[in-house]
C-alpha cells in the first residue's frame, strides 16, 4: 500500500516535469532561426518584398514571385523603369515618379493610379499604402486615394493609417528660427484635417495607431498618446533609437536600454544593452532586437543572444511572423 501512494505521487510529479520539458523546447526552438528560403538570385541592387507566401524580387522593371521554397512562381515586366514595392495580404504596389500600380498576388495589374507626389517611400499600414515624398504624403486603401496632405515646404518623416482607414496621421518637420519643429496632423479618410499639434525641439520618429481612435507619437524626446487628437497622456524618454508595438506591449530601445511599457505607459522591465544593435521589431508572440550578424529575442528581465548564419540585411513582419532578410536567403523566427 506504501509503494503505492509513493508511485502516485511520482507520477503527477514525472508528467510535470515532462510537461516542463516539451515548455522549454517548444521557447528554444521558437527563437532559433530557421532558412525558409535560400539561393534566391538577388544582389544590393535589387529590391525585395516578402508577402505570407510569397518572396518578390523586383529587378528594374523585371518582377519574380518565389515561394518560400525557393521555387519560381511567375515573372513580369511591370512597364516602370525603376520603381519601389511594397506588399500587402492581397496587393503589390509599385511606385515610381507619380504613377502607382497596384497588382494582385498573380503580378496581374489591377489598377494604376495618378498619384500627386514622386514616391520616394512607400510602407505598410494596417493594409493600407502610406507613399512618401519630401514634402507631401498619401495614403492609399481599397485602391483608392483616401488623403493627401501637404504642408508648404516642411519635410515629411511618417505616416499611420486606423485598421478602420477612418483615421489617419501624418508627421513633418521644419526649421523655424534656428529650431527644429516637428507638426503631427490628423485627417479623415477624405483628408479634412481634425487637429494639428507642433512640438518644438523634437523629432517624429513613430506613428501608429493602437485604436481607432488612438494614436501613439513618439519623438527623440517623449512619448505621446493621442485619443482623437487630444494628448492625454505622455512620458519623457531618452533619445529613442528604434521603437516597436505588439499587442499590449511598447518596446524602446534608447541609447542605453531596452524599455518596456504597457499601452498606459506603466513601465514593465528595462534591460541594460550590451551591444549596439540597428533594429527592433515586435509581433504578438514576441519581440527581438537585431544588427547585422544576429539578434536578441526578448524574454522577461532579459535578452537571448542568437547568432544568425547569414548576415541580416532587415526584418520584416507578416501576419505575425518575424523575418529576417539576408542577401539570398529569407530566414523565420517567430
Amino acid at each position: 500500500m506504501e509503494r503505492i501512494k509513493k508511485l502516485n505521487w511520482k507520477i503527477p510529479t514525472i508528467a510535470f516535469i515532462i510537461v516542463l520539458l516539451i515548455f522549454l523546447a517548444w521557447v528554444f526552438f521558437r527563437t532559433k532561426s530557421m532558412t525558409v528560403a535560400e539561393n534566391i538570385p538577388v544582389t544590393a541592387q535589387d529590391k525585395m518584398a516578402l508577402t505570407d507566401d510569397e518572396i518578390l524580387i523586383l529587378k528594374g522593371d523585371q518582377l519574380t514571385a518565389y515561394d518560400y521554397d525557393s521555387k519560381e512562381l511567375w515573372t513580369k515586366t511591370v512597364g516602370l523603369k525603376n520603381p519601389i514595392i511594397a506588399a500587402g495580404k492581397d496587393r503589390i504596389y509599385l511606385g515610381e515618379d507619380r504613377t502607382l500600380l497596384i497588382l494582385d498576388k498573380k503580378g496581374e495589374v489591377k489598377k494604376q493610379l495618378d498619384i500627386p507626389l514622386d514616391c520616394k517611400g512607400m510602407k505598410i499600414n494596417n493594409e493600407g499604402l502610406v507613399i512618401r515624398s519630401d514634402v507631401r504624403q498619401i495614403v492609399v486603401a481599397n485602391d483608392e486615394i483616401k488623403s493627401s496632405i501637404s504642408d508648404g515646404n516642411v519635410r515629411m518623416t511618417d505616416g499611420a493609417v486606423s485598421k478602420d482607414h477612418e483615421n489617419i496621421a501624418f508627421s513633418s518637420i521644419e526649421l523655424r528660427d534656428g529650431r527644429v519643429l516637428s507638426h503631427l496632423t490628423w485627417t479623415d479618410n477624405e483628408g479634412a484635417v481634425l487637429s494639428k499639434q507642433s512640438f518644438f525641439d523634437e523629432i517624429g520618429v513613430f506613428l501608429n495607431f493602437l485604436k481607432d481612435n488612438e494614436l501613439l507619437f513618439a519623438t527623440n524626446e517623449n512619448l505621446y498618446l493621442l485619443n482623437e487628437g487630444i494628448i492625454h497622456n505622455q512620458i519623457a524618454v531618452n533619445l529613442i533609437k528604434g521603437i516597436a508595438v505588439s499587442e499590449d506591449r511598447i518596446y524602446l530601445m534608447d541609447l542605453d536600454d531596452l524599455v518596456v511599457y504597457d499601452k498606459d505607459f506603466k513601465l514593465l522591465d528595462k534591460i541594460a544593452l550590451k551591444k549596439d544593435y540597428k533594429g527592433i521589431t515586435a509581433v504578438k508572440g514576441g519581440m527581438i532586437l537585431y544588427h547585422e550578424s544576429g539578434y536578441a529575442v526578448y524574454q522577461t528581465g532579459s535578452l537571448k543572444e542568437e547568432n544568425s548564419e547569414k548576415p541580416i540585411q532587415n526584418v520584416e513582419v507578416i501576419n505575425d511572423h518575424i523575418y529576417l532578410i539576408h542577401d539570398d536567403a529569407v530566414s523565420r523566427i517567430y
